[in-house]
């Protein structure tokens, strides 16, 4: 099998460790999507038309406390040194700015995680066929077992959705197609080079006012509005101890493990993962490599929303973080450390960098990634805050 069009490097980004970003796709880099069955799509898309969101905490912000939020333990750790967090110089529609940093963490000796970031999509089609929106991606890709999958996802599942000829009048459908071309190419490699390797995957694509959402995996994307009144959450994590889906793996010929001592460290068997829905891991899927096809789904969860003018940003983050830090306050980690910087990038920057540090002190053992996409009101809550200071 020839596997370079599985290593496909594009000029047009800027490389950051363990990420692509600032690129803007060009026809030449796309690739045509295999058709999926219409009914298997639509069996897994409906009732995410409109998404309801769910409320997950309420609480109030206070500008008077400018410190990151006191939730490390009593033990003193050495938190590590990050490296300097990629931001935006632009703006592109819904988006006024983005921050992404990611980190081994202080347990591992290597990172798995990847992101990539598009700011501005350039128009696919032939110019004035039709009226191409703003369009701009974000994906951070969990790999385990080793790097091949998350990098394989990192260089290509973009082009796969964006290629897809649904995008961008039916994103969702594009998005669906994305992901099991993916699969399915991904598996095709894995099996040509033994490699078991495998990712969960969350996508953030935002076209013009709408915002898609989909996740396989554990890794979770949450919201905040209102100025971090309220916090709800954008996706569902893809976890055994999840009673839908422990029975979907015990229809499946699946088993789920718990230990004894924490019912939070549950084991799917075949395959010994802590999430039930992956890209790859043939190990898991595959007859001819000790698997059960289905106990260890590659389905997403698509959802949709429509950005409002009280959304304030949005924060992507794997599991690292979210093991060791709700949902509430890693949202409210953010606004503690942000509450004095006026350049809506540069707070970005440090929202994302103080969610990781945060994450480190609180011993996560994973490796850590955040991305966080702020809107229009975010970035009106940075200049007030900044101007109450002067006054």
């Amino acid at each position: 099998m020839n596997n370079t069009k599985h290593n496909r490097k594009s000029n047009s980004y800027s490389v950051f460790p363990f990420l692509k970003t600032k690129g803007e796709l060009s026809p030449a880099l796309l690739s045509p999507v295999e058709s999926v069955k219409k009914t298997t799509f639509s069996q897994l898309v409906s009732g995410y038309d409109t998404l309801r969101l769910p409320k997950i905490t309420t609480f109030r912000h206070k500008s008077e406390d400018h410190s990151p939020a006191e939730t490390s333990s009593s033990i003193e750790i050495s938190i590590p040194r990050l490296l300097p967090s990629n931001i935006s110089n632009n703006s592109c529609g819904k988006v006024k700015a983005y921050a992404v940093n990611t980190h081994q963490g202080i347990s591992r000796t290597y990172n798995e995680d990847k992101a990539v970031i598009i700011l501005k999509i350039k128009n696919q089609v032939s110019s004035g066929e039709q009226k191409w929106p703003d369009c701009s991606f974000f994906g951070l890709y969990d790999g385990h077992g080793g790097h091949l999958c998350s990098n394989f996802l990192r260089d290509n599942l973009h082009h796969y959705i964006v290629g897809d000829p649904h995008f961008p009048s039916l994103p969702k459908i594009a998005i669906f197609h994305g992901l099991a071309k993916a699969e399915s190419e991904f598996i095709d490699l894995a099996k040509s080079t033994g490699d078991k390797s495998g990712s969960c995957v969350l996508i953030v694509l935002i076209i013009g006012k709408m915002c898609y959402i989909a996740n396989i995996g554990d890794s979770r994307a949450i919201l905040s509005t209102e100025r971090g009144k309220e916090v709800y959450s954008l996706s569902r994590d893809h976890v055994p101890t999840n009673e839908i889906e422990q029975n979907r793996i015990k229809n499946a010929g699946g088993q789920v493990f718990c230990s004894t001592k924490d019912f939070k460290s549950c084991r799917v068997i075949p395959g010994g993962l802590n999430v039930s829905r992956t890209i790859g891991d043939v190990n898991a899927k595959l007859a001819e490599f000790g698997g059960i096809p289905n106990v260890i789904s590659s389905q997403p969860d698509i959802r949709t929303l429509k950005i409002k003018k009280d959304h304030d940003f949005i924060l992507m983050g794997c599991d690292g973080i979210f093991d060791v830090l709700s949902s509430k306050d890693a949202i409210e980690t953010v606004w503690k450390s942000t509450v004095d910087e006026e350049n809506v990038s540069q707070a970005c920057r440090k929202g994302v960098e103080t969610v990781l540090s945060e994450s480190m002190r609180k011993r996560s053992s994973d490796n850590l990634t955040a991305i966080m996409i702020a809107f229009s009101s975010f970035e009106m809550n940075c200049q007030s805050f900044f101007n109450s200071k002067r006054l």
